[in-house]
């Protein structure tokens, strides 16, 4: 039988790595006169092509005219958005590190240095 402490850290070595190299996709939904984006998280960078192909589709087309979403990071999480006040989506991995800025890539702000 292991002792304790060594089977401790064996479990906390096991749950790092796997916290460590899991990334997940991000899907962001900008709407019309809407300063915060709404967005979702997939597992898999196909489910997370596929879900910014069908927002991106509606944002073209206008059909469907709702978009729903469904996110894997947090499951009872579900978007619902109608296609005409969409006015951007973007797609991205989230690694395990933030950004030094604390944005997703694709954002940028404008400051004034004195």
């Amino acid at each position: 039988m292991k002792c304790c402490t060594a089977f401790c850290a064996e479990v906390l070595f096991a749950l790092g790595n796997l916290l460590g190299n899991a990334s997940m996709f991000t899907i962001e939904l900008t709407l019309k006169h809407t300063a915060l984006p709404l967005s979702i998280q997939k597992k898999s960078e196909e489910e997370a092509e596929a879900a910014y192909q069908s927002a991106l589709g509606a944002l073209r087309t206008g059909n469907p005219a709702v978009v729903e979403l469904t996110c894997d990071q947090q499951p009872h999480k579900k978007i619902s958005v109608l296609a005409s006040e969409l006015a951007a989506v973007q797609v991205f991995e989230k690694a395990g590190t933030a950004t030094a800025s604390g944005r997703p890539p694709g954002f940028f702000a404008l400051t004034t240095e004195q």
